[in-house]
């Protein structure tokens, strides 16, 4: 770091007074090197701001990329480096009657500087942490608190009120005005939400933290910067973007607008947001350990009194990374939970990735608390219990993370709200036409991905939950579990199968219901229109074709099902604007199934049959059916009947009947040998 005196360029408005402020210039991993005005100085070289060498820019991407070892120090260097930059350039052309006074100039690099006070250890993994225990946390408006805490303590808001000869008395608007660039819009109801400056500079507002359309300076730096550590490349040029750049008046609103020819740039920059999320932010491995990192601090957070620490910048300047270190170093009872969690990071025994599956947003719009994600899980394993004696699933070993992907405006295309200009009429903003872009845009701007994570130690639970981890996907939503569900079982499984001579009922169906289809083999929902014109002829060919698939995936093994074992049946339920179609596997023929109810003496009448024809669509023990589907088990036929009818018939009996049943089917197969035994039944009750 050097200190030197500088002459800096102030496009037209250079004034002999700016010239003699002495600039300090600091050596940076990423632009090289940067000067900082004086003021800038002072509000680095102060405990609140020097606490950012202190907190990783990429929270838990350390322990999976060891060049990630960048902080919020520096990155906090870059942000202002290029608003200076920024404000540069579009000085050289700006509007008639338009001006950036030397006080826009250095509140908007004040708040560059100063954007990421309020982070916490760990960075964004703390801000999730903090908004369990306070759903109003936003690390924003705590970087506002630590900003006016830095000023006030260290006697710098003083030095900013006296005339100086670099600026101008700093006014209660100015302060206001770098609040509002770090913290955003209020949220009043006016037509223009700021107070700090009018719609005439609006675009001021633009280069920091952009609301308008996310295209911003933060961006810019921390893109530059993590690619830079991680080793990853970055196609999106910040220099061009400030190169380009130019300030246009819409509709008495200005705003930062871009060459016509940079839109490929512009999609680069949101490609490599995306990017980085998928290959580093929301690495798996990444994920797991800023789990345990919240949940030791969840364990200590009393003992430490973490939100209290918050509220107080104070005690706030201490809340670092090291707070991990603190925490192993205290030898007391109450933190041996935090530590032993601490402990498995260091030793690298992290949370198990159970499973992760891509969702459309929309399709989880009704899990939209913890709550709900709660019963989910809750359900989930539930059903998937092993049978009885085992131990009980504890839900709180289980978490699920959800992970948003998009290009910085949730669903919508971010050069929608990016204005550009032609060469040849540069003061007119436009919006570029579809045909312009066609080419850059990708199929969709946003997605949801959902990872499951086991956290304790137990490998059979483990095993067990990721063989499961079928029927969570498909207990999420009806609509999530048919679009990712597979509409016919998996021939690797099949195949498998079919190394065994002859294959049973039981087997069949325990292959397909592991496969998350446990009410029958398969389903899939279409609208009622899409199977107007569907016959059984065209379903019964769907089956041959399915079935020589699978043969051909056999080899020289023969199969033994031909399609009439197997039923295509469509169903649409009372009220309902969808209708389903069910892959059945017969197994059993219905007059099989009269004689076994007129063997234990409780036939079932004609119009009992006829409500019946289609396995389970109304299940009178649907928690129970799907219970035993899960443990292999497929239900075949169910009947309600009076309670006092069963009195007399125990597990002994029941099996009895069972045989009797057997034998009679026997006798009417004659010379072909049945492939069933009563081993392969089960009779449950249930009240």
């Amino acid at each position: 770091m050097k200190t030197m005196a500088q002459s800096k360029p102030q496009g037209e408005q250079s004034t002999t007074k700016k010239e003699k402020a002495i600039y300090k210039v600091f050596n940076d991993s990423v632009h090289g090197h940067i000067e900082m005005h004086p003021l800038l100085v002072k509000i680095i070289d102060t405990p609140e701001f020097q606490r950012l060498r202190n907190i990783k820019q990429l929270g838990g991407g350390y322990y999976v990329y060891p060049g990630a070892s960048h902080n919020r120090f520096e990155h906090s260097l870059g942000v202002a480096h290029l608003a200076g930059k920024l404000l540069q350039s579009l000085k050289k052309t700006l509007p008639e009657g338009l001006e950036i006074t030397p006080n826009d100039e250095l509140c908007v690099q004040i708040a560059a500087l100063c954007h990421d006070l309020g982070h916490g250890p760990f960075s964004h993994a703390f801000d999730i942490f903090m908004k369990k225990l306070d759903s109003s946390w936003k690390h924003e408006d705590a970087s506002v608190k630590m900003f006016k805490h830095l000023i006030e303590e260290n006697g710098i808001k003083e030095i900013m009120a006296r005339e100086n000869k670099d600026w101008d008395a700093f006014s209660e608007k100015d302060f206001m005005f770098i609040m509002e660039l770090i913290q955003g819009p209020s949220k009043s109801a006016s037509e223009w939400p700021y107070k700090g400056r009018d719609k005439k500079k609006a675009f001021l507002y633009d280069i920091v933290a952009n609301h308008r359309n996310g295209i911003d300076v933060d961006k810019m730096d921390y893109f530059t910067r993590d690619c830079h550590h991680l080793g990853m490349k970055c196609n999106f040029s910040h220099e061009r973007f400030i190169t380009f750049a130019r300030v246009c008046d819409e509709n008495g609103e200005t705003q930062i607008c871009m060459r016509d020819k940079e839109a490929m740039n512009m999609y680069e920059l949101f490609h490599v947001r995306n990017l980085l999320h998928h290959n580093a932010y929301q690495h798996r491995v990444v994920k797991a350990v800023e789990l345990m990192i919240m949940d030791a601090l969840k364990e200590a957070k009393d003992h430490l009194n973490l939100k209290e620490a918050t509220m107080d910048p104070k005690t706030f300047v201490y809340l670092t990374d090291d707070i991990l270190q603190k925490i192993l170093n205290k030898p007391e009872k109450k933190l041996e939970k935090a530590q032993k969690i601490i402990k498995r990071v260091l030793k690298r025994d992290l949370y198990k990735l159970l499973g992760v599956k891509t969702f459309e947003p929309q399709e989880l719009k009704h899990l939209d608390s913890d709550e709900e994600w709660k019963k989910v899980l809750e359900t989930w394993l539930e059903n998937i219990q092993t049978p009885v004696g085992a131990r009980k699933l504890n839900p709180e070993d289980f978490t699920e993370v959800q992970v948003k992907f998009n290009y910085g405006m949730k669903d919508k295309n971010p050069i929608d709200s990016l204005r550009f200009y032609r060469k040849y009429d540069p003061n007119t903003p436009i919006k570029l036409s579809k045909d312009e872009v066609s080419h850059l845009l990708p199929e969709k701007f946003a997605e949801t991905k959902v990872m499951l994570f086991y956290k304790g130690e137990d490998k059979d639970v483990e095993e067990l939950a990721k063989r499961e981890i079928k029927y969570f996907w498909n207990d999420l939503d009806i609509s999530s579990a048919i679009k990712n569900s597979r509409t016919y079982m998996d021939f690797t499984d099949f195949s498998k199968l079919l190394e065994k001579k002859m294959v049973t009922a039981q087997e069949i169906c325990e292959v397909f219901s592991n496969q998350g289809f446990y009410r029958f083999i398969a389903e899939e929902t279409f609208k009622p229109k899409k199977l107007e014109f569907v016959d059984n002829s065209e379903l019964q060919k769907v089956l041959e074709a399915w079935l020589r698939e699978l043969e051909q995936q056999a080899g020289r093994q023969k199969i033994v099902h031909t399609a009439k074992d197997f039923e295509l049946v469509p169903y649409t339920p009372p009220e309902s604007d969808s209708s389903n179609l069910y892959l059945k596997y017969k197994g059993l023929f219905r007059e099989d199934l009269y004689r076994f109810w007129q063997i234990v003496g409780l036939g079932p009448s004609a119009s009992d049959y006829s409500f019946r024809e289609f396995l389970c669509l109304h299940s009178i023990a649907k928690e129970v059916t799907v219970r035993l589907l899960r443990q292999g088990y497929f239900l075949i036929d169910e009947k309600a009947l009076e309670t006092d009818k069963l009195k007399c018939l125990d597990d002994g009996k029941w099996r009895t009947l069972l045989e009797n049943w057997l034998k009679d089917i026997q006798k009417q197969a004659q010379h072909q040998q049945l492939r069933f035994t009563a081993n392969n039944f089960k009779v449950v009750k249930c009240q």
